[in-house]
């Protein structure tokens, strides 16, 4: 398939005569409606004609992303603020940002800087709408930073107690030891036992979380920004948003409409507070970790100084730390200073990791640096929308630098046979499956058949966009957004196949993944459930090496040479191919024009094996290692 990606900045006179011929596939085939009418009258022209169109509507959701109002952009952005403190912080103990982003080492200090890390990246999913993801990370951040906090404040999870009552207990307790994340600094344990290593694994099923407030007395926790917010609700409120119990409305907005900035749901601010609070919620204990962390080698200046640390406010310029700026500084934006395109966009080398892009980044990141040398770039101090927007650009300028250096890592490995098309090829299939299982939303919530299928398919196609956005960047949470695509695309399935068993299972107050799995006639695949869903969590030490070796186990060629090192890209071409062939199904209720063009498209235009005997031999293997451990790696 040929890729009709955004068009480099600049008008048509500007433009190469490739990026003119993929804006003209653009423009035509944003002039597709949506309707089945629609898709029949498009398919009439071939699969290209389909995949162009598809591929439009992916472009218009990139746009979209630097179009969304103020108001949320700013909320996805401002909690970030105190990174800038963190990031000068952390260089003291040798963590700067020329780290691998995305690598999470369960070793003191380095996991304080994949927690910062951690944050961006679920702001950056955030800013594109992506809120199951984003929700995904956050709530395995509060669970790894509570880990860590509750040996802290004297507090162990009971024997069978349910994961929320054990956050609240954690949570009070560090909000009767430290009432605000102000606190004078006497009252700041942090020459005490603060040390990730000391973390506790939390025990519990996801499947049951309650955003109910805990029966139990308990504490809430007052947040820098004056919120407060109950610990265990917010816990509650992100495990059912990845299942898709909570801000549908979210889902179908990013998947289905488009992020279009005229018709943003209400409860999609909500769903932005909460992720919002959870990293917040783990910064704090960052910060004061990082305190220890200084402390211990020797600076309890600098670890005081930091535990006093708040985020401030955003202030008008004259109110900027009670000083005037200069003439000769840059003017005060009457608007919010908010990230650009570049630092959300997916790192390929057909779209973010392009050098105009690359470019931009770069500048963010120097200007970022420069304040870390008590430099003032603007002759000015910083609003915090300034600062938290420089400190996300710079850290995703990370991202892309990191990103090129794996690229040229495989080059050199690879030798002759690197071919960097290859790699936006296979983001072709991703983008291309994602939007017909938008188009299977948007179908079903339209029309008469299945419409309780809408809010799965919705979240089908939002996650497995998500999936392949953090594959990119070598990010193991893509595992654990690929697990909630599993989920749901087996739900739609049984709305599919069995309505009256979907039925009886939506009437359940919670599912466990593996009961829509099997009763959508996938029980055999029980291992990619479980290997998945140990990426979805980070407790004490998360086995995830031990999860990649299963993974690579469950590839059909397991044997080849590099086979540890495609795992999980294997994973995400074979849930994106189980997606292609649900989503061809149900839009197959509608029209079996357009499903049979699809299925021409993919069976001959990509590279995924749509073929029957692929997916026996894939159930199968995978039947094969059903009882197959996640063993612990050295």
């Amino acid at each position: 398939m040929d890729r009709a990606s955004i068009p480099s900045p600049g008008d048509m006179d500007h433009l190469s005569s490739a990026e003119r011929k993929a804006k003209r596939k653009d423009d035509r085939g944003r002039r597709v409606g949506t309707n089945v009418r629609d898709y029949e009258r498009m398919c009439g022209s071939g699969p290209d004609r389909l995949a162009e169109t598809l591929i439009a509507r992916h472009n218009v959701r990139m746009k979209n992303t630097e179009k969304l109002p103020d108001g949320f952009r700013f909320e996805a952005i401002l909690f970030l603020a105190p990174i800038a403190i963190l990031d000068i912080a952390h260089r003291k103990l040798n963590l700067t940002l020329d780290r691998a982003p995305s690598a999470y080492y369960g070793k003191w200090p380095h996991d304080l800087g994949w927690g910062v890390d951690s944050c961006v990246a679920a702001t950056r999913l955030l800013l594109a709408g992506q809120v199951v993801a984003a929700a995904t990370i956050a709530r395995q951040q509060l669970e790894r930073w509570t880990a860590v906090m509750a040996p802290v404040v004297g507090v162990e999870q009971h024997p069978s107690e349910k994961v929320e009552d054990f956050i609240a207990r954690a949570w009070t307790a560090y909000a009767e030891r430290m009432p605000n994340p102000g606190a004078p600094p006497e009252s700041s344990n942090i020459e005490g036992d603060a040390d990730p290593t000391t973390a506790q694994d939390i025990e519990g099923d996801d499947s049951s979380a309650s955003t109910e407030e805990p029966t139990a007395p308990h504490k809430h926790v007052v947040l820098a920004n004056g919120r407060e917010v109950c610990p265990a609700v917010v816990y509650g409120v992100l495990s059912e948003i990845m299942h898709a119990r909570l801000f549908e409305e979210a889902m179908w907005w990013e998947s289905a409409a488009l992020l279009s900035r005229f018709d943003v749901p209400s409860v999609v601010y909500g769903a932005v507070d909460c992720i919002a609070d959870a990293l917040s919620l783990s910064l704090t204990q960052i910060q004061y970790m990082t305190a220890a962390g200084l402390y211990r080698q020797g600076d309890p200046e600098d670890a005081v100084t930091l535990i006093a640390s708040t985020n401030l406010a955003v202030r008008p310029s004259a109110d900027v730390a009670g000083e005037e700026p200069p003439d000769d500084a840059l003017p005060y934006s009457s608007s919010f200073v908010l990230p650009r395109l570049p630092t959300v966009m997916p790192l390929s080398p057909d779209e973010g990791l392009l050098p105009v892009f690359v470019r931009y980044l770069d500048d963010q990141r120097s200007t970022y640096e420069s304040l870390a040398w008590n430099h003032r770039p603007a002759g000015r101090l910083y609003r915090d929308d300034e600062l938290a927007t420089l400190a996300f650009g710079a850290h995703r300028q990370a991202s892309a630098s990191f990103a090129l250096r794996a690229l040229a890592a495989e080059r050199d490995e690879l030798g002759d046979d690197f071919n960097i098309d290859s790699v936006a090829s296979r983001g072709t299939n991703y983008i291309v499956v994602a939007e017909l299982a938008a188009l299977a939303a948007l179908w079903t919530r339209n029309g008469p058949l299945i419409p309780a299928a809408s809010t799965p398919l919705a979240l089908v196609s939002s996650t497995l966009r998500s999936a392949y956005w953090l594959w990119l960047e070598d990010d193991d949470r893509a595992m654990a957004s690929l697990r909630c695509t599993l989920e749901q695309i087996a739900r739609s399935r049984v709305h599919r196949t069995k309505p009256a068993k979907a039925e009886r299972l939506e009437e359940s107050v919670h599912n466990k993944p593996q009961r829509w799995i099997e009763a959508a006639g996938w029980g055999r695949l029980s291992a990619w459930n479980r290997v998945l869903g140990a990426y979805a969590h980070a407790h004490k030490k998360p086995n995830w090496e031990g999860a990649r070796e299963l993974l690579k186990d469950l590839q059909l060629d397991a044997d080849e040479p590099y086979a540890l090192q495609r795992a999980r890209g294997d994973a995400l071409n074979v849930v994106t191919t189980l997606v292609a062939h649900e989503s061809i199904s149900i839009l197959a209720l509608f029209s079996q024009k357009v499903a049979a063009t699809a299925a021409e498209l993919l069976e001959n235009h990509s590279g995924l094996d749509m073929t029957r005997e692929w997916m026996d031999a894939l159930m199968s293997n995978a039947l094969a290692h059903r009882k197959t451990p996640i063993t612990e790696q050295d």
